[in-house]
């Protein structure tokens, strides 16, 4: 009787079914995880990318690298010269040519890296001490004249604070308020940075800021806008900065009915003030406003205003605030006779290296593509291990649909001849 179940065509099929189930699953997971790939690779990327992946704060790992990036672009500026004790005392006189005390005090500081061996105490002693301290050690290698030439600009003196004259008072806020308000040519920046002077100490209550720093602060941006050598991206987040805090027109608003009041014209300086203060609130367009007097302080702090100044107009945008703050921290008024001497901001600002920081977002993303590319690489692997097993454990050929034949269907076949022969 014929058996369905014990054909050999069949039990051929059923000995590959594993073999032809398992070849389905590697080709689908290869093709789900080749699909998946570039979306996944697109959230490393994005992850990577993040404000927060990259960090430009000045930390020790930081502030190391960035030292020693500088360093090298100070030691190639006296490259080319036989003499770079020579190089380098050429290049203290023409910054003090130049009246340019800030960068004249950078040059003496990258001594080190400069002049090279002669001044490797000086290179010490930055690596231990303040920037004074080096000032005094690498003093005796310069010129008798031109040292004292140094002296009386005052380089070797501690960085003065930016004088805050230049910041604008009452009177100066009341004038361009009235030429804001009157259309006669006064712009919202200059207004807001001279009121942010005027109400430094109410503003800085609000942020817990330092009001001396936010006067540092429009003093320097204020020189900064008036050289007309900022970048233009840089330019545009200033005043996207400074004029959001009108938004609302709230500032505009509350000018106009103070300085237009009678009591305005017995004193209008205090009216101006007193509406610029009405005007400041918690808000984040404030808040943006103040962080960004800030940081631009903390430059003034290691360069001095005019290098901050200098500094500025490499400013890309104001995302590269932070990364001439590293660089400031890291070789102080250095920075800005290396700013004198680069005209690319773009390569400029490279010399800053940032702190890598591993965040969850790029541990997750990382994980996840390294699993697809796993699959991807494992699959037709195994796809191609049990295809040649498959092919190695096969019948040779021509035999493969002759398995042995049933036993009942020999022995009913026996019978028949055996009756056969006794007929």
């Amino acid at each position: 009787m014929f058996r369905p179940a014990s054909h050999p065509r069949l039990k051929a099929v059923e000995a590959r079914a594993p073999h032809a189930a398992l070849g389905v699953i590697s080709a689908a997971a290869f093709l789900c995880a080749l699909a998946a790939l570039p979306l996944v690779g697109a959230a490393a990327i994005h992850a990577l990318s993040a404000a927060g992946a990259f960090s430009f704060t000045a930390s020790r790992a930081s502030l190391v690298s960035t030292g020693r990036e500088l360093d090298a672009a100070a030691a190639s500026l006296a490259a080319d010269s036989h003499d770079r004790l020579g190089a380098w005392n050429d290049m203290v006189a023409r910054e003090l040519a130049e009246g340019d005390e800030a960068a004249a005090r950078g040059v003496l500081l990258a001594a080190g890296a400069i002049v090279g061996e002669a001044a490797r105490a000086a290179a010490e002693t930055r690596a231990e001490g303040s920037d004074e301290a080096v000032l005094a050690t690498v003093r005796p290698l310069l010129d008798p004249g031109l040292a004292r030439a140094a002296e009386q600009a005052g380089v070797f003196d501690p960085i003065a604070a930016a004088p805050l004259v230049a910041a604008g008072d009452s009177r100066d806020l009341a004038v361009q308020a009235r030429s804001f308000l009157d259309g006669r040519g006064a712009a919202l920046t200059d207004l807001v940075l001279t009121g942010v002077s005027v109400a430094a100490p109410e503003l800085a209550s609000l942020f817990d800021a330092d009001a001396a720093a936010l006067q540092s602060g429009v003093i320097t941006l204020k020189a900064a806008l008036r050289s007309g050598r900022m970048q233009p991206q840089f330019l545009a987040d200033m005043r996207t900065a400074l004029t959001a805090v009108d938004a609302d027109g709230r500032l505009s608003a509350g000018l106009a009915e103070r300085l237009n009041a009678p009591e305005a014209l017995a004193d209008e300086p205090g009216a101006a003030r007193a509406a610029f203060v009405q005007g400041l609130g918690a808000t984040p367009a404030w808040a943006r406003v103040a962080a960004l007097l800030t940081q631009i302080d903390q430059l003034n702090d290691r360069t001095g205003w005019t290098g901050a100044v200098e500094l500025l107009s490499h400013a890309r945008s104001s995302a590269d605030l932070e990364r001439l703050q590293l660089m400031a921290e890291a070789r102080g008024a250095t920075v800005v006779a290396l700013a004198k001497r680069t005209a690319d901001p773009e390569a400029f600002i490279a010399l800053a290296r940032s702190d890598f920081e591993m965040t969850s977002e790029i541990q997750m993303a990382l994980a996840g593509l390294a699993a697809l590319l796993l699959v991807v690489m494992t699959a037709p692997i195994v796809t191609l291990v049990h295809a040649v097993l498959r092919i190695w454990g096969a019948p040779a050929p021509g035999r493969g649909d002759r398995a042995s034949p049933d036993p009942s269907s020999a022995g009913a076949a026996g019978s028949v001849l055996d009756g056969r022969l006794a007929a």
